[in-house]
């Protein structure tokens, strides 16, 4: 329910969401001129190489699991460069900032339980993890329909009873 009530302020206020992104990284130059430029590139540092690992991460999992809308255009796109780029991005994170990158995986972590437990599946309407098992097997079926059949050589008479009497 309050990720519904997110995503429909988000879509209306793209201006408010907006600056709400921007806040953050003004808040972060600003500790960085007060602190030490160091640690405040070291903690954007791992910032982006989170966003690459959720991206690389779900892109590896969208080609696992055979998610039919996943279409990658890039054209040396494969899983293993997908997990190549989740792994490279854990180690970069871990040598940037041993202790950044463990809170931010930590904050990933809670971030997908959070949701797990408070999205009702009931409630989602855009689909979930069976949606490619459904979409293979209706494809399948629908290929194993023989259009040939449907010639009037093959036409077989059936006979339909209606009668009033139930019994």
């Amino acid at each position: 329910p309050a990720v519904g009530r997110i995503a429909a302020f988000v879509n209306k206020h793209t201006r408010v969401t907006l600056l709400a992104a921007w806040l953050p990284i003004q808040a972060l130059i600003f500790v960085a001129q007060t602190v030490a430029y160091k640690d405040a590139s070291a903690w954007a540092s791992v910032v982006f190489c989170t966003v690459f690992l959720a991206l690389n991460l779900g892109t590896f999992l969208s080609r696992v699991t055979g998610v039919s809308s996943f279409r990658p255009t890039y054209a040396f796109f494969n899983k293993l460069t997908a997990l190549a780029g989740a792994i490279g991005s854990v180690v970069i994170m871990f040598v940037v900032s041993p202790l950044g990158s463990a809170a931010a995986i930590l904050f990933l972590v809670a971030l997908i339980t959070g949701f797990e437990l408070i999205h009702d599946p009931r409630r989602v309407f855009w689909g979930d993890a069976a949606q490619p098992l459904w979409f293979h097997l209706v494809r399948k079926w629908l290929l194993m329909l023989d259009v040939r059949k449907e010639h009037p050589s093959h036409w077989r008479p059936n006979v339909l009873q209606v009668t009033c009497d139930v019994e």
